[in-house]
C-alpha cells in the first residue's frame, strides 16, 4: 500500500512507494492540506516574482546591448 503524508513540523512532503497493482494512493487528511496549500501559494508568488525579474533582466540586457553598439 502506498501513501503520501505531510510532516508539518519540517514542511517536508514524504512520498511512499507505489505498488504495481494499480492501487490508488491515500489522500491526505484535510488538516494536512492546509500547510501544503499555504506553501504552494507562497511558491507561486515567488515564481511570479522570479519570472518578472527575469523579464526585466532580459529587457535591461537588450537595452545595454543596443547602447554598446551605439558607442
Amino acid at each position: 500500500m502506498s501513501h503520501k503524508s505531510y510532516d508539518s513540523s519540517e514542511h517536508v512532503v514524504i512520498i511512499g512507494y507505489f505498488s504495481d497493482n494499480n492501487e490508488n494512493p491515500e489522500a491526505p487528511l484535510p488538516r494536512e492540506t492546509i500547510p501544503l496549500e499555504q506553501d504552494l501559494e507562497q511558491l507561486e508568488t515567488q515564481l511570479r516574482e522570479v519570472n518578472a525579474n527575469q523579464e526585466q533582466l532580459n529587457k535591461n540586457f537588450l537595452e545595454l546591448t543596443e547602447v554598446k553598439f551605439l558607442f
